[in-house]
């Protein structure tokens, strides 16, 4: 099944050629690899390893990413980002667009606030589609509160000691790395960190969540 927006969209001003030319690339992308799939997907409970690296083929992954990371932003700007959701939007499964692109949150603190060498190792992998990363924050017992989480990281020598739940992580059980909300102090909002944690770093263990209400596909 597939959503059409086309009938209902008015003419935007501020399209050019080459919008319409990347709309078109991204139609004929979900049209083949995606749109006759989707469906099973979302029965199965899984998207296959494969779309990621087929997404990255057409810069589905990359687009709005720095290029010295292996993103593809020369000439990209809000309309780029925004005819590539309304294309993905056309796919009725929501599990697919939002696991499939789960890196636009876990990777922008890594791009914000890593040491290069971290960027490095990280981003390049993740935008060609053969590492994936989530964003750890919902916990158990504090849900998204951000200044309620009780997940402690405590400093020993050139490591940290990371303790706690999370919960509803989006992409979690394939993700190389997870972007980790922490607590590194008793203070409230101020005391929380963000930490890079490893999926195979030791005590790290996952989860499945069974019997969602929606967004199957997607291995939270």
């Amino acid at each position: 099944m597939s959503l059409d927006f086309d009938s209902a969209r008015l003419r935007n001003p501020h399209l050019t050629a080459e919008h319409e030319e990347w709309r078109a690339q991204l139609r004929r992308f979900i049209d083949k690899e995606i749109m006759p799939y989707a469906a099973q997907w979302d029965e199965d409970g899984e998207l296959p390893d494969e779309l990621w690296q087929k997404a990255a083929g057409v810069g589905i992954l990359q687009v709005g990413y720095p290029e010295e990371y292996g993103g593809i932003s020369e000439g990209i700007d809000i309309w780029h980002l925004n005819i590539l959701n309304e294309e993905l939007s056309r796919v009725a499964v929501g599990g697919m667009s939002s696991t499939l692109l789960v890196h636009c949150i876990g990777l922008p603190p890594v791009l914000n606030f890593a040491p290069e060498a971290i960027k490095q190792m990280v981003a390049p992998p993740v935008l060609n589609g053969t590492k994936r990363i989530s964003l750890a924050i919902t916990e158990p017992d504090a849900g998204s509160d951000v200044a309620r989480i009780s997940t402690t990281a405590k400093r020993e020598g050139n490591h940290y000691i990371v303790n706690g739940s999370k919960t509803y992580i989006t992409g979690a059980m394939k993700a190389n790395w997870f972007t980790t909300a922490v607590r590194t102090s008793a203070d409230a909002a101020s005391g929380v960190s963000v930490l890079l944690i490893p999926a195979e770093a030791a005590g790290v263990s996952r989860t499945p969540l069974q019997h969602k209400q929606g967004w199957w596909c997607g291995d939270t």
